[in-house]
């Protein structure tokens, strides 16, 4: 994804709620205390759980809490899309922090160029901050339904 020099890993699992979210921030806590200068990623997380960044920006908790454990500040390039369902199947989407529009997700998913330019550009800025990435993956990195328009897992 980046012509950085730095290094990455992805943590990946068979579902959701098999841990990945605490096996990443447990990782990146170690690296942390090693003196690696880290911060998680993670392109698309699908959670009601988010809070807000310094800068006022909308995140997943769960990539606050992994920031937290690198050492660092949570900003949106940690978690460029996000997510929040909604009732009636008309999901928030949260772009880079900001709410983009309620209920069209495949709209997204239909321009995918556009769903990778914001994720690529995202990754290329923690890239460019830190030593190493550790990416989260999500829910099942092997459902075949999904692999053609993933850009989360593959």
């Amino acid at each position: 994804m980046s012509k950085s020099t730095n290094k990455s890993l992805m943590i990946q699992g068979t579902a959701s709620g098999v841990g990945k979210t605490l096996f990443t921030a447990a990782l990146c806590r170690i690296l942390y205390q090693d003196g690696i200068s880290v911060a998680p990623f993670k392109a698309i997380n699908i959670s009601l759980n988010s809070g807000v960044t310094k800068d006022g920006k909308e995140i997943a908790t769960g990539q606050i809490v992994q920031a937290q454990a690198s050492g660092v500040e949570p900003n949106a390039d940690m978690n460029p899309f996000l997510v929040k369902p909604q009732q009636g199947l008309k999901p928030q989407i949260i772009i880079k922090g900001k709410v983009a529009t309620t209920g069209q997700i495949k709209k997204f998913y239909k321009n995918p160029d556009g769903l990778w330019s914001v994720v690529k550009k995202s990754f290329d800025n923690i890239c460019s901050n830190y030593e190493m990435v550790v990416l989260e993956g999500a829910g099942n990195c092997a459902e075949p339904g999904f692999i053609q328009d993933d850009i989360v897992n593959l």
